[in-house]
């Protein structure tokens, strides 16, 4: 329908802007869950929410299943590769979900310190169970250049990390300015 140059320019860029917007409505999401019970500022708890959705929406999943350039993968294992991709974020947020609720449990009893280990180990036990269960797919050609693998998989990564540190340093400085007025607002 279209062609490789315009998927490659107008394509990916028009792609990036509609998925950080949607991330940026799932963060809001998560924020408005979790702003009222930290203790945190707006800026805060934004950045903490950003950082925990890069890493478990795609830095853990991406460990498993790493990205792969288009047309490289076998195409009769896509539906395959697809579903336990999806499978594997679903059960990541899940548990990294899981993982902080138990460190809000932990913090009277362990402090914050120690809430925040065992809940970090919490995450890393319970993805290494998911991640022995789920099936490995190997479905790069071994003659696929190697080196153009790893820059694919490197600049998906950096994407990712500039879409989620924009998202959560714009977001935080928004709600900070909206909470901060109505903070004031309600003072007077």
């Amino acid at each position: 329908m279209f062609t490789r140059g315009v998927q490659s320019n107008i394509g990916m860029g028009l792609g990036v802007l509609i998925f950080s917007v949607a991330m940026g409505a799932l963060l809001a999401v998560v924020f408005c869950a979790v702003y009222g019970r930290a203790n945190l500022s707006a800026r805060a708890v934004a950045a903490l929410t950003a950082g925990g959705m890069l890493v478990s929406l795609w830095i853990v999943p991406a460990l498993k299943y790493p990205p792969n350039p288009p047309a490289v993968s076998l195409e009769e294992t896509i539906q395959q590769r697809t579903l336990l991709y999806l499978l594997l974020v679903v059960l990541s947020a899940g548990l990294f979900v899981g993982s902080v609720l138990l460190v809000r449990r932990l913090m009277p009893k362990l402090g914050v310190w120690n809430a925040s280990l065992a809940g970090i180990a919490d995450y890393v036990v319970s993805m290494a169970v998911v991640f022995l269960i789920l099936p490995g797919i190997h479905e790069t050609p071994s003659s696929f250049p190697a080196d153009d693998l790893y820059q694919f998989r490197l600049y998906s990564l950096g994407t990712q990390v500039v879409i989620w540190a924009t998202i959560g340093l714009v977001f935080g400085a928004l709600a900070a300015k909206v909470l901060e007025d109505k903070r004031a607002s309600v003072a007077a």
